[in-house]
């Protein structure tokens, strides 16, 4: 009897032994892989594994999406995140998303590093870079508020220069309550249908700028929400923003803009208005004169009121612009800014185009050094060097960050100014702001053969 216990007992403390060397072994590789993977993350799918899970295949009766067998293979099969790194004191993320290990990468591979310029410039931090000195000299407006001003002392100290700047929020991390309610109203009216059928019938008129610049900075609107916010002058009290790749300048918008066809177009529409009222032909109102000499101030200011109002303000962001699009820009403009245009643009044509500008922003056009149209050999001109300055005779502000200009564009742009000076934006440790200055740089320039 007490050898068949002793014998039991042996089998069972076997029996234990062996229960307790594969529970260790099964321990071990879990932790194993819990190494592999650097991850706490799919622990919870490890301990939430139900062994009582549907065995019909759901997915094929019900037509589900995902089962939740192949979320949770999805979380194992992820990407684990980064482990922290402290190197000299601060905390880094290495290897998979930090540096990678071994020797550095060789000089002849640079090239397939190079920063993708066209997705960094299209994120809301750039736009606010880009859109800072155009904005500034513009009148002010909420939808445009948390954009810095990037202006000089002497125009922030004017009153006048600022625009009555006295609400702006750039330096507040809480956005309006106006802009607040614009971001809620555009999310509701995704469609392009529905953003102009209804969004644009109950908005009032006067807040389509605020919702024209305040999309220009945080999300760009596409060609046809943009140009049904403009209808039907093809802007918005005088301003036009169009951003890419989302939205394209149109030629046939800058055309009706111009101010003889909004002319001609207004007086088509008075005489269609005019023969709804049946009041006849020209040759029944000869007879009328007296009584239209009489009314004839009343008529031309009634006319003057209902002409729309013209476009002096277009901005052009990360778009091409064709040299016929160039050639349609209306006489008008008095502010232009022209960024990060991809295709380089013959911009040595606009002072003959728009001699009205007083403020010109060519920012982030690295092309500027270029030959117009890529063209010609390496003593060319190149395009900021063919433009002719001295016909600008309002220019104040010109806007030429990350263009890599010569050290000579400042007695270029401002021979022959000699109180008017242009003040250029982009240079710098360099400010040109008086006059001597001007004058000195135009001494060194003269040559005694004059």
């Amino acid at each position: 009897m007490n050898r068949c216990t002793t014998n039991q007992d042996s089998r069972s403390g076997s029996g234990r032994e062996v229960n307790n060397l594969l529970h260790t072994l099964r321990g071990e590789q879990f932790r194993h892989s819990q190494n592999l993977l650097r991850s706490k993350a799919h622990l919870a799918a490890v301990a939430a594994r139900s062994y009582n899970d549907p065995s019909l295949p759901f997915s094929d009766i019900y037509k589900y999406a995902q089962t939740r067998a192949e979320e949770r293979l999805r979380e194992q099969n992820a990407t684990p995140p980064p482990l922290p790194v402290i190197q000299d004191g601060q905390l880094q993320h290495g290897y998979p998303r930090g540096p990678v290990p071994g020797p550095p990468v060789p000089k002849s591979w640079s090239g397939l590093f190079k920063q993708d310029h066209a997705r960094a410039r299209n994120t809301t931090a750039f736009r606010h870079d880009a859109l800072s000195l155009i904005l500034s000299h513009m009148p002010w407006s909420f939808g445009s508020s948390d954009v810095p001003l990037l202006l000089t002392q002497e125009e922030l100290q004017s009153p006048a220069a600022v625009y009555g700047r006295m609400h702006d929020t750039a330096g507040s991390r809480v956005p309006p309550l106006a802009q607040i309610c614009l971001d809620v109203l555009l999310a509701q009216f995704p469609d392009a249908v529905e953003f102009r059928d209804e969004l644009l019938e109950i908005l009032p008129p006067h807040f389509y700028r605020d919702v024209l610049r305040y999309t220009a900075v945080h999300d760009p609107l596409p060609s046809t929400k943009l140009y049904a916010l403009c209808e039907p002058d093809g802007h918005v009290d005088g301003e036009l923003i169009v951003v890419g790749p989302q939205a394209t300048l149109q030629r046939d918008t800058l055309v009706s803009a111009s101010p003889t066809v909004a002319a001609r177009q207004y007086g088509d529409s008075g005489d269609a208005r005019s023969d709804d009222r049946g009041e006849g032909s020209s040759t029944s109102r000869e007879t009328d004169v007296p009584t239209e000499l009489e009314d004839s101030w009343e008529a031309e200011l009634s006319s003057s009121q209902d002409l729309p109002p013209p476009m002096h303000t277009l901005i052009v962001l990360n778009t091409s612009v064709s040299i016929s699009t160039l050639f349609a820009f209306p006489l008008t403009l008095t502010r232009l800014a022209l960024l990060a245009i991809p295709v380089p643009t013959p911009v040595h044509r606009l002072p003959r185009i728009c001699p009205l500008l007083e403020v010109l922003d060519l920012s982030y056009n690295a092309w500027l050094n270029d030959p117009p149209e890529g063209k010609g050999t390496v003593m060319a001109e190149s395009t900021l060097e063919r433009i002719e300055w001295e016909k600008w005779a309002r220019l104040r502000v010109l806007g030429l960050r990350q263009c890599n200009v010569p050290e000579n564009i400042a007695t270029r742009v401002n021979r022959g100014r000699l109180l008017d000076v242009v003040h250029i934006v982009g240079i710098e440790d360099r400010t040109f702001g008086s006059s001597l200055t001007v004058v000195e740089g135009l001494l060194k320039s003269l040559t005694l053969s004059d």
